[in-house]
């Protein structure tokens, strides 16, 4: 499958793996050798000028969910008789709610064994509380026209194995506010009787 989103240089197979592999205490896996690879990117407003977006890439895909609601307001009209049902009206859609499952196993020495990936959930708890919002890349999500988080929580889960390091991160999907000033929202069109009150 090729990738839809242009990988950063840092997260490609040229990156510098000695460094990577020193400072991570694990293998480094490319994005480019990843099948749908997920990085998060501190957020442009969060950032001082000049300064360089941190980026995080996640060393193997993590599984990913979505789902999402429409808000849907149910009318009930007295006709006992005539009327079975409900009239509804939809109001419009909610956000994604994103759960993001994976683990990271920790090497050392160049074995599966002790090293405990620490490095890796220190910049997954500074995303967490340092940052309100981040960016997101990945094909999958980006499908989705999700390009922003907002993540809600992260969770390192008791997993067997000294050198494992499982998480879960629950997540909404986030407007740039900066989208909603600059493009205007026109009404949507109606064909002729015919309203979104669908029975």
């Amino acid at each position: 499958m090729k990738n839809i989103i242009t990988l950063p240089e840092i997260f490609k197979t040229s990156s510098n793996k000695t460094t990577f592999e020193t400072e991570f205490n694990r293998p480094f896996v490319p994005a480019d050798m990843q099948f749908l690879p997920l990085w998060f990117e501190k957020h442009s407003i969060f950032c001082k000028p000049a300064e360089i977006p941190e980026k995080y890439l996640f060393p193997y895909e993590p599984m990913i969910s979505l789902s999402v609601k429409k808000n849907v307001v149910k009318r009930y009209l007295y006709k006992p008789n005539k009327m079975q049902g409900s009239i509804k009206e939809v109001i419009n859609t909610n956000d994604w709610d994103i759960s993001i499952i994976g683990s990271i196993i920790g090497y050392e020495n160049g074995e599966p064994y002790g090293g405990f990936p620490i490095k890796d959930m220190e910049i997954l708890r500074e995303f967490l509380t340092s940052y309100p919002r981040v960016k997101v890349y990945n094909d999958f999500l980006l499908s989705m026209n999700i390009t922003e988080l907002v993540i809600e929580s992260i969770e390192f889960p008791f997993v067997k194995g000294e050198n494992v390091l499982a998480y879960r991160i629950q997540a909404i999907s986030n407007m740039d506010v900066d989208i909603l000033s600059r493009t205007k929202i026109q009404p949507p069109t109606t064909p002729k009787n015919q309203t979104n009150l669908l029975k």
